[in-house]
């Protein structure tokens, strides 16, 4: 069986076959088949191109560990295009030596052989290029799934890149919220540590005014106390005086109690009575009786009539409010007997009224 070693290079894939094993089965090719001369020419070249991968890797070879790269036209394509031109005119001269080789050899058996060999080694060529060909479509088929797959992958990243953002603006958000959020904070604590500045002071201040308050009770316990002691020796004062300016007032209403006695005619008292006194005592009780007849006399005039002199006044004169008059008397009368006022009206006034009017007339009188 006909051995291959796959390259796969940059761009393509490539079987070469190996060189000991390459010079029996091109000998027998060009002896007997002219219609395999471009394949098998391509074999002496020592390279058959299979087909073409549209991704791009870095493959060493399995023999040699060497990095090739061909492009679509089967060329190379990096720096060391001139140094493999050389090693393939070498191979090429080296090969047509040892073809040259064979082709003097009259072994009409070797002939033969290599007939046969050709036949197999055609079939097994034809047999490994259908693989090839499978594995190919296979990777195709591969390529295609990755591309789709490549495809959904960039949508997710997009969409990834997307989520990214709204993620990014949202932090964002937060960061700007949690920023205004330490500056209130900020503000706060300012504001609560002037507060307690605040709060002490004023607890410094309502503790000096509950020590002025104290102060203040203080004094003005003292202050009662004093005005107390004050009142209390003013009453006494008052006590003393009130004795003092009393013992007269006491020894004269003893007087008068005894005038009284004597005036009343009080048995004791009369007998210690001389007969001088009781000349005065008798003198002073007529011109006593003499008063009292008088004001009876005139307390009777004022509650009656003055122009009849027998009824009570009931009735009132407006506007001068005079009551001086009895009803039945007033009714023939147009001013008042007191003051001479013309009179507007007249009222007639029950007994209590009129008493008492007479009473606060008799005062204005």
């Amino acid at each position: 069986m006909l051995n291959l070693n796959k390259k796969k290079l940059r761009g393509k894939n490539t079987f070469v076959f190996e060189s000991d094993k390459l010079e029996h089965l091109i000998e027998g090719i060009y002896a007997n088949a002219s219609t395999d001369d471009k394949i098998f020419s391509q074999l002496a070249n020592n390279q058959l191109k299979i087909s073409e991968f549209p991704e791009k890797e870095d493959v060493v070879d399995d023999d040699d560990d060497e990095e090739e790269y061909i492009d679509e036209n089967g060329d190379y394509d990096d720096d060391d295009d001139e140094d493999g031109e050389e090693n393939y005119e070498s191979y090429n001269e080296e090969e047509q030596d040892d073809n040259e080789y064979y082709y003097d050899a009259d072994d009409e058996d070797q002939d033969g052989d290599n007939n046969n060999n050709k036949s197999k080694d055609e079939e097994e060529v034809i047999r490994e290029l259908e693989e090839v060909n499978q594995q190919n479509d296979k990777i195709r088929k591969e390529l295609e799934v990755l591309n789709r797959n490549k495809e959904l992958l960039a949508r997710d990243v997009q969409k990834a890149r997307k989520e990214v953002d709204e993620q990014k603006q949202q932090l964002d958000s937060w960061a700007d919220r949690v920023k205004k959020s330490n500056q209130d904070k900020e503000s706060l604590r300012s504001d609560s540590e002037r507060q307690k500045a605040i709060n002490a002071e004023q607890n410094k201040q309502l503790e000096q005014l509950k020590k002025e308050l104290n102060g203040v009770r203080n004094e003005k316990t003292a202050i009662d106390n004093e005005i107390t002691n004050l009142q209390r020796r003013l009453q006494e004062e008052k006590n003393k005086k009130v004795t003092t300016e009393m013992k007269p007032i006491v020894d004269k209403l003893k007087l008068v109690e005894e005038e009284n006695n004597k005036l009343t005619g009080d048995p004791n008292t009369l007998k210690k009575m001389d007969l001088e006194q009781l000349s005065t005592l008798g003198n002073t009780l007529t011109h006593t009786l003499h008063k009292v007849n008088e004001l009876q006399s005139q307390q009777i005039q004022s509650k009656t009539c003055i122009i009849c002199y027998e009824r009570v006044r009931n009735v009132c004169f407006l506007p001068c409010t005079h009551c001086v008059t009895c009803y039945i008397c007033s009714a023939s009368i147009n001013e008042c007997p007191m003051c001479r006022v013309d009179i507007s009206d007249q009222i007639k006034l029950l007994d209590h009224i009129m008493w008492f009017l007479v009473y606060k007339v008799s005062f204005i009188v």
